[in-house]
């Protein structure tokens, strides 16, 4: 990754922001409130950022190696951040403060993501699943199904959760206090990034556009864009607005 990000503004401001981030950030969490992002570092570094002020602070997890995905508590009073190793720590939990509360092994983290109950779910590299992970960790529960998935996000209210596999399918899974409540697998050739709505609409970036599915699973329609590979893809709490991205440095 180029070691920048830009948080977009609506049209009315066309003007981004421009936050400059050091080099081999690999990814990037915003808190609930809006008001703080954090980028994990390949150098074991957290950079957290207050977004009214411009302050930064670096907060050491794991000294030359590569951190991954981060994830807040529904609250924003918690965050929880991947390290790419088979030794030591997996996953590093920090509380609001940034004071380093738990942490645990894990095979190599590729995804994760916090629920509403602030339960956590990863997927690791290859075969294996999605992983639930309790608040205070200490049992890993996996969810009941197999597959190679490379693609992990969640709804606004951490209710539903979204994932791309390797397969060509898009999976979409609600959770209940840890409890798998409904699952639906779509066929989604070329599957790169998904984004799931609170009442579970999905939708799935493929060359070229995105697809939509609806609350019940079915086929809506695709909104074509002229995307050369699309590697991201999120949309507005409101469900309103989506966004994808692709390796070309568009945005649509």
């Amino acid at each position: 990754f180029g070691g920048r990000r830009e948080r977009w503004r609506l049209p009315e401001e066309p003007v981004p922001r421009r936050i400059t981030l050091p080099a081999g950030l690999s990814d990037v969490a915003v808190s609930p409130s809006g008001t703080v992002a954090v980028g994990s570092r390949g150098d074991g570094i957290l950079s957290i950022w207050n977004l009214g002020g411009g302050d930064v602070q670096n907060v050491p997890v794991a000294p030359n190696l590569v951190l991954k995905d981060g994830a807040f508590a529904p609250d924003g009073l918690g965050f929880a951040v991947a390290v790419a190793t088979d030794l030591g720590p997996g996953i590093v939990g920090f509380d609001a403060g940034w004071r380093r509360l738990w942490e645990r092994p894990a095979s190599p983290t590729r995804r994760l993501v916090a629920l509403q109950d602030g339960r956590l779910v990863r997927i690791s590299w290859g075969q294996g699943g999605p992983i639930l992970i309790s608040a205070t960790p200490e049992d890993d529960s996996p969810l009941g199904w197999l597959g190679d998935f490379f693609e992990l996000v969640a709804s606004p209210s951490r209710r539903w959760i979204a994932l791309c596999g390797a397969d060509g399918m898009a999976v979409r899974a609600e959770l209940v206090d840890g409890h798998l409540v409904r699952r639906t697998d779509v066929v989604a050739p070329g599957c790169r990034a998904a984004a799931v709505h609170d009442d579970g609409s999905l939708f799935v970036a493929v060359d070229g556009g995105v697809l939509v599915f609806g609350p019940d699973g079915a086929a809506e329609r695709r909104l074509d864009a002229p995307m050369d590979v699309p590697t991201a893809l999120a949309s507005s709490p409101g469900a309103d607005l989506v966004a994808a991205g692709d390796l070309a440095g568009g945005v649509f």
